[in-house]
């Protein structure tokens, strides 16, 4: 959560059980979603000395 607090508010976060090489990160704002994308884009995100690959997950939006 730390690594990606930058982007905005964060909702929660997960690794995967097993320690499989993946997790989630659920962001209050779709928009924070963008800022993580972007961030990606222009140059890698570390996470404990591991670089991560982003991807959106498309999903039920919330309603307000």
């Amino acid at each position: 959560m730390e690594a990606f607090k930058s982007f905005g508010d964060i909702e929660g976060a997960a690794i995967a059980p097993s320690n499989k090489g993946f997790g989630f990160v659920r962001f209050v704002s779709p928009k924070s979603v963008d800022r993580a994308l972007e961030r990606f884009r222009i140059s890698e995100i570390e996470v404990q000395d591991v670089s991560v690959m982003i991807k959106s997950l498309k999903g039920e939006v919330p309603s307000a």
